[in-house]
């Protein structure tokens, strides 16, 4: 159970999942269409991004009702929006594994209202 939303250049997928009774995961994904110049996709991105941003919050917001306190949100197919959210580069991965420090992954969301706990 999720959010999908198709429009002719982009679909945004967002899913929510619950660990316990207070944490849980949103993954969320924009895929762009096959065959889009890059003057068409940067002309879509803040639209697409918009829409993408909305539906996490939706699943935010329907998480917190079912008692989540603490939050990771892991973007795919938008590398800014996955930094946004704390995610790391692959370069940086690489990095880190190259040193031996445990990955993380996603980020810590919320609400401006509520202080956050890490997941």
């Amino acid at each position: 159970m999720g959010i999908q939303r198709s429009r002719p250049d982009y679909t945004v997928w967002v899913d929510r999942r619950m660990f316990g009774d207070s944490r849980f995961v949103i993954e969320a994904a924009l895929e762009y269409r096959v065959g889009l110049s890059v003057e068409q996709r940067e002309r879509l991105t803040p639209m697409a991004q918009l829409e993408l941003l909305l539906a996490i919050e939706g699943e935010e917001e329907r998480g917190r009702l079912l008692g989540g306190e603490a939050v990771r949100v892991h973007v795919f197919g938008d590398e800014r929006l996955h930094r946004f959210f704390g995610g790391r580069t692959e370069a940086a991965r690489r990095a880190i594994e190259a040193h031996g420090r445990p990955l993380g992954r996603g980020a810590r969301a919320g609400t401006v209202a509520r202080p956050l706990q890490e997941a």
